[in-house]
């Protein structure tokens, strides 16, 4: 009986004007972050390209651009650090979502997983240092490919949660609103989808380039463009629903914040209503 009661759509109830300000101030974090990610992931993948094509088409020593090299992916790190630092922030704030919404349990999960990622992610950048005396290049090779699979494993299921607790604020924020039910499955599936193919592109992107492709200097350049549309449909999907959701929440917080008045109102009548009961109820007892 009380599961059926806590499935029915209906308005939501906040304790105070400021009760949905840390998921607010998360969607602002997590719209920067997306947009840092997404930049980082434009240039970088450019960058790459262009230096590569260098090195293997047209016969430049890696210490013929290793400072240029440096200096590009340095600031990519710094970047992409930051972006990381900022969705870590965003998913703490985001763990302290009202009970109803039911996506705290997620975004803490989400968290930890984000975090593992990060230090992964330092893992398999000084790894191969470590290890370059040691291990031969198929080796290395070999423990370079394992990191990053985990790297991106963790980064996938993290992404996922995410998305699904945007979802369940969204529908927190508009339980009634039809629009919203219908285009959730929707949205679900194509950013889900579009994760998946960027990964799949990801790791495919090389061999099927090599194939289309007889120069090596072209094959670089088809695997970045081959990459870039699946993030920039990632991105462009989330930052709509950052967007959404924070519109959604913004509006039952308008809503809530506007019955707390006629509430206070209303509290006068309806405290009359009651001493009027009691009065009647008294009476009674001294008649009899």
């Amino acid at each position: 009986m009380d599961s059926e009661i806590s499935n029915t759509p209906g308005p939501i109830s906040l304790d105070g004007k400021t009760a949905l300000e840390p998921q607010l101030r998360a969607l602002q974090l997590l719209q920067v972050a997306y947009l840092i990610t997404l930049i980082c992931s434009v240039i970088g993948g450019a960058a790459r390209a262009f230096m590569m094509e260098r090195v293997m088409s047209q016969g430049t020593s890696y210490s013929e651009i290793a400072s240029t090299m440096s200096a590009v992916f340095g600031v990519w790190r710094v970047a992409s650090l930051i972006a990381s630092v900022m969705m870590l922030i965003a998913l703490n704030l985001l763990a302290r979502s009202p009970a109803k919404a039911q996506a705290s349990g997620l975004a803490r999960s989400a968290f930890v997983l984000s975090l593992l990622a990060l230090l992964v992610s330092f893992v398999s950048q000084f790894a191969p240092r470590f290890l370059f005396g040691s291990a031969d290049s198929r080796q290395l090779s070999t423990i370079t490919m394992g990191i990053s699979g985990i790297e991106t494993a963790l980064d996938f299921v993290s992404d996922v949660m995410l998305l699904e607790v945007l979802l369940r604020l969204r529908r927190f924020a508009a339980p009634a609103s039809r629009e919203v039910a219908e285009s959730e499955g929707l949205v679900r599936a194509a950013i889900i989808g579009a994760l998946l193919a960027r990964i799949v592109v990801g790791y495919g992107s090389h061999f099927l380039s090599a194939i289309l492709f007889s120069h090596a200097g072209s094959s670089q350049w088809a695997g970045f463009l081959m990459r870039l549309p699946f993030s920039l449909a990632i991105t462009i999907g989330m930052l709509w629903l950052l967007n959404m959701t924070a519109k959604e929440l913004r509006e039952a917080q308008h809503a809530a914040a506007s019955a707390q008045p006629r509430e206070a109102a209303d509290l006068p009548a309806i405290l009359s209503e009651q001493e009027q009961a009691q009065a009647q109820s008294s009476a009674a007892y001294r008649n009899v």
